[in-house]
């Protein structure tokens, strides 16, 4: 027997097994077997099946101490999955309270601070905590706090005098390893702009700009971020999953496969193409603005530009370019998706980096029209006066919520 009790009178869970190899194999051969004959409601089944699976575990000691080790397992893993989850919810809090402070920071900027902060976000965000870069407004110096940084002027071709001089004239060179634009790190430095190219001879880019062209991190270097009255197409670029990680990386994962499934366009890194129906005044001052404002605690749209909207809401629709971290699902259909951008207890937000220059407008006499009344109206041949349409349709469809 393969088995081996400590006294006749030893009861089976305190049996213990020491096999070679081949003998092993034989017994879990011999075990699998008897398993299989064994009747589902005898007792013995649940025994064979502890002592398959203390072979199949090489474990060696009784059934007794077999089951306590997998209990003892059990404990573990529920321990550390507590343990995650408690180490989740902490990185959840750290992260409201981190927003929370973002939020205080940006409403206390100054409007040229918050507006860089937006450029430096859109264009070219720190993704991490380690390196030096613009994380929130207050990172932000203008070029005279810059000045008197401790950190500054230790590249040796730039100095304090250098920069005096430039405060006066208001204008200074700039020098980059990348072409100079919309985010881009910058230095007023060359040799630190050779050393991030690659050394001594690299090729670097310069320009002249005004000093308030840049959001100084200190007087050594900066992001290029210039505040003009135009409003900026967003730069798509960046792929999502070098914008958001963790549970954000994979709410906008998951909205975006599921609006997919609905026919929404959305591209390669993750931006999404929505409409906003609106009269043609209000489309006039969101475009003036770049702003959008709602009563409601959200801001909605459609991932379809012949969704139908509720009567009332206008002739023109909007579109917008926006990240799918930025949506939230509100509403799904057979052939589009509502979508939101919840506005946090704002009335308003600024919309104006995503917002796209073709606009549509609708009427009920355009083609749009047309293929709505064909599309939900049986032609029967007979001249059909629009009114009889709305007073008696062929189908369940509200007339009114067609723009």
């Amino acid at each position: 027997n393969a088995y081996r009790s400590t006294s006749t009178s030893s009861k089976k869970s305190d049996t213990k097994y020491s096999l070679s190899e081949s003998k092993k194999e034989q017994e879990l051969a011999r075990l699998k077997e008897e398993f299989e004959k064994t009747s589902l409601f005898d007792p013995k089944k649940a025994e064979l099946r502890t002592k398959i699976n203390m072979l199949e575990d090489n474990f060696e000691g009784t059934v007794e101490e077999y089951n306590q080790y997998k209990n003892n397992q059990k404990k573990q893993r529920e321990l550390e999955r507590e343990k995650r989850q408690q180490e989740r919810e902490n990185k959840k809090q750290q992260q409201i309270e981190k927003n929370k402070r973002l939020e205080k920071e940006i409403k206390e900027a100054t409007p040229l601070k918050r507006k860089q902060y937006e450029i430096v976000q859109k264009y070219n965000p720190m993704l991490d905590e380690t390196h030096v870069g613009i994380r929130s407004p207050k990172d932000i110096k203008s070029f005279d706090e810059a000045m008197k940084d401790e950190e500054s002027f230790s590249w040796g071709d730039f100095s304090l005098e250098d920069a005096e001089k430039a405060l006066k004239e208001g204008k200074i060179t700039i020098y980059s390893s990348y072409p100079i634009e919309q985010g881009i790190f910058v230095s007023t430095s060359k040799i630190q702009a050779q050393e991030y190219a690659g050394g001594k001879g690299a090729k670097v880019y310069e320009k002249v700009v005004p000093l308030n062209e840049v959001a100084w991190i200190n007087g050594d270097e900066g992001q290029y971020a210039k505040v003009t009255d135009t409003r900026y197409s967003i730069s798509n670029n960046v792929p999502l999953e070098k914008r958001v990680s963790g549970d954000d990386l994979l709410d906008a994962q998951d909205l975006i496969s599921e609006i997919e499934d609905v026919g929404a366009e959305i591209d390669s890194n993750g931006y999404v193409t929505v409409y906003h129906q609106t009269s043609e005044e209000n489309a006039k001052k969101i475009k003036e603005s770049g702003k959008m404002v709602s009563n409601e605690q959200a801001v909605f749209f459609s991932t379809s530009p012949n969704a139908q909207q509720s009567e009332g809401r206008g002739t023109v629709k909007l579109k917008f370019k926006i990240p799918a971290e930025e949506l939230s699902l509100d509403d799904i259909f057979s052939d589009n998706a509502d979508v939101r951008i919840d506005l946090k207890g704002k009335k308003d937000i600024d919309i104006s980096s995503y917002l796209q220059n073709n606009d549509l407008k609708y009427s009920k006499d355009s083609k749009t029209w047309q293929e709505f009344v064909e599309k939900n109206f049986k032609n029967e041949g007979k001249g059909i006066k629009l009114q009889d349409l709305k007073e008696k349709p062929k189908k369940a469809v509200a007339l009114s919520d067609v723009a």
